[in-house]
């Protein structure tokens, strides 16, 4: 997604769902399209740039005029796009090859914004020719001059009203029109035509109905559309097809046959693509979403894997709960987001450290607070390790690391190559169509973030089927029997389940540590090999109520009916409380020693910042 999208409208929207919104109204409508919107334009304009580094040419986009809106899915009308080109050597030709080559490339991405946020594959011109030609049609070339006798005559599928708007909108105005000899084929359970409008540079991309753009294959709730992008969700699973399903909307996302489950976590009731200890307040959808970003990149002091032995995130977990990498004030407050942020541990066994001890610690973002965990709103703790499988359009085009884009930079060179041919054989023509088609297919379910207590790390996939590191990162991913590993630059390797849960943690040293799960998917112990195991209890409402370490001594967690984390008991039994203005947002401290005197006060500004401590 857009920086803007995430870090403006994604926001906004996780207030309004927390604040339980309508998913009709117009300002969760504005938000969710808002976000469609700002994809779009940016993924667009990170195309513009790619094939300007190719053809020696600068675009500078001016206007974009079209829809953004939800039938029964969503959909995207991109009526004009008016931006202006200039070769940076004055070669004309490279400007008209430039200018094709970024017009086809949007065409392909009006179908790749529906699929950043629903798990229904998009419709747009592009992967119709591509369905066309697999399917053995033939792939017109109609002009004025073949128009009447051989093309017209030889569509099936296209209405009287169909081949008439054809005629008059192009063929008469000068235009070739590339398109299928059928003009019903399917995608999902779409069914229509999709053809090319070909002026004398550019293109423009028509589907069934006279939009300019594209849509959504299926059928898609509006909830499900506006959770996938709240920013909330930072757990993220593979969920198979054997897990138990009753009266859920069944998922689209194919990549993992994900079925969908009835839940119930704290105040919030979903049929949601997630588990109750995923820690998402409405659901992911085959996978909640993990954007990254200020306040939870980067974490710890080491490297995967190795555990941060300062700082309160303590020996014994898998990597430290860590800050996302921001500095922080010695308060501490994040110097990037202005959030408060606490760090605690609150039960350790064996004296040595991770992975030979153990221990449970908890993290808390006030920048969070609309992300509901197993500790409530805005807490995390240090063994909430996961895996899963994202559409990220932008991490494929260089957002990330250039080795990331470096398939869509091959398709983009051999695109543009093909249009530098100003004579625009057909051939070339629909080829470049079916490269695009190529492109975007790498788009999807491209991306694998690892999220780790506040740290999250994103792997973008390859054509050959391997993973590019995000930056700073030596580890690499691979993926074999449906099942990812990571192994840490020092070997550390993290073996996750089919569900996306980290399974076992095994040290170079020969050190393992499991995690097992109870039947509702929830974290239930952690234990290394060397006699110590941490046992994690869970309440009715699905939240943590307690972690044990087998000699006796445990910690409880206390979360009222607004989420919130109020009491933890230590295992001397003293209580340390917590006070909240609003759901997830803490106000004050308070330690046992003096239970009636805050320790921290905390006062937020309009926008959720600290303002006065």
């Amino acid at each position: 997604m857009s920086p803007s999208a995430t870090k403006v409208h994604g926001p906004k929207l996780a207030e309004l769902k927390a604040a339980n919104a309508s998913n009709t109204g117009e300002p969760v409508l504005g938000e969710t399209m808002a976000q469609m919107w700002k994809t779009m334009d940016t993924m667009t304009s990170r195309m513009a740039d790619i094939t300007n580094r190719l053809s020696n040419c600068t675009t500078v986009m001016h206007h974009a005029c079209g829809l953004i809106g939800w039938f029964d899915s969503s959909f995207v009308d991109i009526g004009a796009v008016t931006w202006g080109t200039s070769a940076l050597d004055n070669n004309y030709n490279q400007q008209q090859a430039n200018d094709t080559a970024l017009a086809m490339h949007g065409v392909a991405l009006e179908s790749q914004a529906i699929c950043e946020f629903q798990t229904v594959q998009g419709v747009s011109a592009t992967p119709i020719i591509d369905i066309a030609n697999t399917a053995g049609q033939k792939i017109y070339d109609a002009k004025t001059a073949n128009w009447l006798g051989t093309v017209k005559p030889a569509l099936i599928n296209y209405s009287a009203g169909d081949k008439t708007n054809i005629e008059n909108w192009y063929i008469n105005n000068g235009y070739r029109v590339g398109l299928p000899e059928n003009g019903s084929n399917t995608i999902g359970s779409w069914t229509g035509l999709g053809y090319y409008a070909i002026p004398s540079y550019g293109t423009f991309g028509i589907i069934g109905g006279g939009l300019k753009g594209g849509g959504g294959s299926e059928a898609v709730p509006l909830a499900q559309m506006q959770y996938l992008r709240t920013e909330m969700n930072y757990d993220i699973y593979l969920i198979p097809d054997d897990f138990p399903r009753t009266g859920c909307i069944a998922p689209l996302n194919t990549y993992n046959a994900s079925t969908c489950i009835d839940v119930s976590y704290g105040a919030i009731s979903a049929c949601a693509c997630w588990f109750p200890s995923a820690g998402s307040g409405a659901g992911g959808w085959g996978s909640a979403k993990s954007s990254g970003g200020s306040a939870n990149g980067g974490g710890g002091s080491t490297a995967w894997g190795v555990p941060k032995e300062a700082g309160g995130g303590g020996a014994g977990s898998v990597v430290g709960s860590g800050f996302g990498g921001q500095p922080t004030s010695s308060e501490p407050i994040g110097l990037y987001t202005a959030s408060y942020l606490l760090d605690a541990t609150d039960i350790t066994i064996g004296s040595a450290g991770f992975p030979y001890g153990l221990s449970f610690s908890r993290t808390y973002n006030s920048a969070m607070r609309n992300q509901w965990g197993p500790l409530g709103l805005g807490w995390r703790h240090n063994h909430m390790v996961n895996a899963g499988i994202d559409t990220i359009g932008l991490a494929g085009m260089g957002e990330q690391t250039t080795i990331g884009a470096a398939g869509t930079i091959v398709e983009a060179f051999v695109a543009y190559d093909l249009q530098t041919d100003l004579a625009k054989p057909f051939d070339k023509y629909i080829t470049t169509a079916l490269m695009n088609q190529w492109f975007i297919d790498n788009l999807s379910h491209n991306t694998v973030t690892i999220g780790t207590g506040f740290d999250s790390q994103t792997f973008v996939k390859l054509p050959d089927g391997t993973y590019a590191n995000p930056a700073l990162d030596a580890g690499t991913l691979t993926l074999a029997a449906g099942l990812f590993t990571y192994t840490s630059l020092t070997g550390v390797k993290l073996n996750f389940n089919s569900y996306g849960h980290i399974a076992t943690m095994v040290d170079p040293a020969g050190v393992t540590v499991t995690y097992t799960y109870d039947s509702m998917a929830r974290l239930s112990t952690v234990s290394n090999g060397l006699g110590r195991t941490l046992t994690l209890t869970y309440g009715a409402n699905n939240f943590l109520s307690s972690v044990s370490d087998g000699t006796g001594r445990s910690v409880g967690y206390t979360i009222d009916s607004n989420g919130n984390l109020v009491t933890v008991t230590d295992p001397n039994s003293k209580n340390w409380t917590y006070e909240y203005d609003v759901p997830g947002r803490m106000t004050k401290l308070f330690k046992p020693a003096n239970p009636t005197v805050a320790i921290v006060t905390n006062t937020y500004d309009s926008l959720g910042r600290i303002k006065e401590q």
